[in-house]
This record gives structure tokens, C-alpha cells and sequence, in this order.
């Protein structure tokens, strides 16, 4: 729970599920954008199909916040 996913097929015409342990609530929702340069991804293909929302998501800021906790 609260762990950031993502994947890429690599072939066409996949479909792809997955599970959640709550029910999905509109506006909860958070995300990460799968090009921020911080979060450096090394995608094995081109991203070629994504969608709006998707593509929307800020990129991560430049610093932590002050008293923010870190790993």
C-alpha cells in the first residue's frame, strides 16, 4: 500500500490488471510522471502510448521539503 508503480509491455496488444487493496476513489489518486529525470527510469522500449492523466503528473521537486522525512 502507498508504493508508486509502473510498467511497460513489450509486446503489442497486451493487456494488462492489477489489484488494489481499497476501492478506487476519484481525486485520491496520485501518481509520478514516468520521464522525470529524478526518478531516472531507464525504460527498455520507447514509451509510444500513455495516457493524458498519465502524462500530467508534475515532476518531483527539486529538493525535499524541509523536515521532510528521507531515505
Amino acid at each position: 500500500a502507498g508504493l508508486a508503480h509502473g510498467y511497460q509491455t513489450l509486446v503489442d496488444d497486451t493487456e494488462a490488471t492489477y489489484q488494489m487493496n481499497v476501492p478506487f476513489t476519484p481525486g485520491h489518486d496520485r501518481g509520478l510522471r514516468f520521464d522525470d529525470p529524478r526518478l531516472g527510469i531507464a525504460w527498455p522500449l520507447p514509451v509510444s502510448v500513455i495516457s493524458d492523466k498519465d502524462r500530467a503528473w508534475p515532476l518531483l521537486p527539486a529538493a525535499v521539503p524541509s523536515g521532510a522525512a528521507t531515505r
